[in-house]
């Protein structure tokens, strides 16, 4: 069985211009291979494939979105016709995409974001930006390492020798804290994290990365998954303005 992403509302992108950064090849197949594991999924667009005919599959959800003119209600109206769907697939992954370098709304985006458990991410990065953050790519790459990160069903493991505990990390979740560090999160450090060190960064890149932050604790055994949340409560904290002595 294949597992399946599936990208809504793209009137605004041309389906080329999402497909060919993600390296699709002309079925829309994406490989991913990397030294943990190596999977090939399919890229599936909503005005191409009847939805419910591959809700089975879906392990990955990105809903793609205009600037708008006035106020984030009206494109955010057609994701939540997904709300059932996504409910009912719950799918590791979900992505709100806008078709946008700026946003004059992105801390809108960014609340409903958290509280839907979605990644928000710009379409291009701004021209006044640097193309990546802390050694991450914005934009599709986003996009593209977001969806590598995730462990995906039908996967062929690749044969690793994992030491034995180090920094009080079990092998386990040192070597997937290695992997989500070199792939994924452009704002968060996660093996930072994971070795019980706290973030310094501001509010919003961590707030941005919530269903991030998730899904590695989701993977991770129940005394690092402890530490892990732990460090995140703390480094929330701190970039909200709190200090040690009121921890």
């Amino acid at each position: 069985m294949t597992s399946r992403i599936l990208i809504c509302n793209t009137s605004s992108i041309p389906n080329s211009d999402i497909s060919s950064p993600l390296r699709a090849d002309p079925h829309n197949y994406i490989t991913f291979d990397n030294k943990y594991f190596s999977v090939s999924v399919q890229l599936c667009f909503d005005t191409q494939v009847p939805v419910e005919e591959i809700s089975e599959t879906v392990e990955a959800f990105v809903y793609v979105i205009d600037e708008p003119e006035s106020d984030v209600k009206s494109v955010l109206a057609g994701v939540e016709v997904f709300r059932d769907f996504l409910s009912e697939v719950d799918p590791a992954v979900k992505l709100l995409l806008i078709n946008s370098a700026e946003s004059r709304f992105e801390s809108e985006f960014l609340e409903w974001c958290v509280e839907e458990e979605f990644e928000f991410v710009k379409f291009v990065a701004a021209d006044n930006e640097e193309d990546t953050i802390m050694g991450h790519s914005e934009g599709m790459g986003r996009v593209r390492a977001a969806l590598e990160c995730h462990m995906w069903p039908y996967r062929t493991m690749k044969d690793r020798t994992v030491s034995g505990e180090e920094n009080g990390t079990s092998g386990e979740a040192e070597e997937f804290g290695e992997y989500v560090s070199e792939r994924t999160a452009p704002l968060v450090d996660f093996q930072s994290l994971l070795e019980g060190e706290e973030l310094e960064g501001d509010f919003e890149s961590m707030f941005s990365n919530m269903m991030k932050m998730k899904e590695v604790a989701g993977q991770l055994p129940d005394p690092e998954r402890k530490r892990f949340a732990e460090q995140v409560a703390m480094s929330f904290w701190k970039a909200l303005g709190g200090s040690d002595d009121e921890l």
